[in-house]
């Protein structure tokens, strides 16, 4: 008995050294995350339950593609440097959105002003929740965005909005649970068919912009310089990180736990988008799902 064990013991330590280390790393800070969530009192049920839910829908969504062609690596000298100006900017973009969410920045927030200005003169709050927020959070995510790439000389066929592959058989996959708890809230009536609707336009408004960001056009920068591995995961830890300021304030000011949650869950919901993006090669079943997901209130881009 001593004697099989040992040897199961062995095999789980020779397949986690032979995995590579972009795995490694990824489960390392997953299982840390959980651990200190844990600790701080967090109920971890959920985050289990999403974790199963990202492993088996990857699973199955490897299944269901083929392989993306190969992207052809840039070389050092001026097509590198162009990549890192444009991750620079989306660095920048996304930094700028967290520090907005608490105050005022410079220059930033009056742009996202005129968005604001848009949502209140061209759209009804019986079409969206509030339309200000709304139009905000596309300006911010999208929009400017879009500008700075292209004016960075990146390929807008690039961006993950072209031609996809088999793009609604992985969006059924992914949205057919939540959208059967939306349907058994509407059933229930714990939400009306109006409010229902405006939720998901605001969410898919939203959920477009976030993925846009994350995974058309970050990821595929970083696509450009590193290997699939090493993008998806980078990718994912920075979509956790981003939303670390909103839960932070969300919990209270606790940072420890608002850091856990982003990894572990925001985190891990990033990796599968990810994986949905470079399967599929393009971002709409990935804003499908987060739409979803934002209607039912578990997931929340606004940059109020």
């Amino acid at each position: 008995m001593v004697g099989e064990l040992f040897v199961g013991h062995k095999r789980w330590l020779q397949r986690w050294q032979s995995a590579h280390p972009s795995a490694r790393l990824l489960i390392g800070l997953w299982l840390s995350a959980l651990i200190c969530l844990a600790l701080l009192g967090y109920p971890i049920f959920g985050t289990l339950l999403l974790a199963l839910y990202v492993t088996l829908g990857s699973l199955a969504t490897l299944i269901l593609t083929e392989k993306p062609p190969k992207i052809g690596r840039v070389v050092l000298g001026a097509p590198s440097n162009r990549i890192l100006s444009q991750i620079a900017v989306l660095l920048g973009v996304m930094a700028l959105t967290s520090l907005s969410i608490s105050g005022y920045v410079p220059l930033w927030s009056e742009a996202l002003a005129i968005f604001r200005g848009i949502g209140r003169a061209y759209f009804s709050a019986a079409l969206l929740d509030d339309p200000e927020a709304a139009l905000s959070g596309f300006g911010a995510l999208f929009v400017i965005p879009t500008v700075l790439l292209l004016l960075l000389r990146a390929r807008w066929q690039e961006l993950g909005v072209g031609r996809s592959h088999r793009t609604g058989q992985i969006a059924l996959l992914w949205c057919a649970l939540p959208l059967i708890a939306l349907l058994v809230m509407l059933w229930a009536r714990a939400i009306t068919p109006t409010a229902a609707l405006r939720s998901l336009l605001t969410n898919a408004l939203y959920a477009f912009g976030a993925e846009f960001l994350f995974r058309g056009a970050l990821q595929s920068r970083l696509l450009r310089l590193l290997s699939p591995r090493w993008a998806l995961l980078l990718q994912a830890l920075l979509f956790g990180l981003w939303h670390v300021p909103r839960l932070t304030a969300q919990l209270d000011g606790n940072l420890p736990m608002a850091l856990a949650l982003g990894i572990a869950q925001h985190g891990a919901l990033g990796l599968a988008l990810g994986v949905m993006a470079l399967r599929t090669r393009a971002i709409w079943a990935g804003t499908a799902l987060a739409g979803l997901l934002g209607a039912l209130g578990l997931l929340s881009y606004s940059l109020r």
